[in-house]
């Protein structure tokens, strides 16, 4: 009897079945994913994050954007100095 409170609680709270059954079930959804990545060890924030490269960019086509170096050309120029 007590397990059927928040399906009762719900349906009278969104005047339907079906929207208290899935409020239920989403929020013991949320719960069940929360604890996982609560009890999970922590991780250095600076450590390496495993990747791998699917595409290389095009050197070309990535550099050839003359709209964006007219706009921002003594920003461009800043940072490649700072190289």
């Amino acid at each position: 009897m007590i397990l059927l409170f928040p399906f009762v609680g719900m349906s009278l709270r969104w005047r339907s079945f079906r929207l208290g059954l899935y409020s239920v079930a989403a929020g013991n959804a949320v719960a069940l994913c929360f604890w996982p990545g609560l009890l999970r060890p922590r991780i250095a924030p600076a450590s390496w994050i495993e990747s791998t490269v699917v595409q290389r960019a095009d050197r070309e086509r990535a550099t050839a954007r003359p709209a964006f170096k007219k706009a921002h050309a003594d920003q461009i120029e800043h940072f490649e100095a700072a190289d």
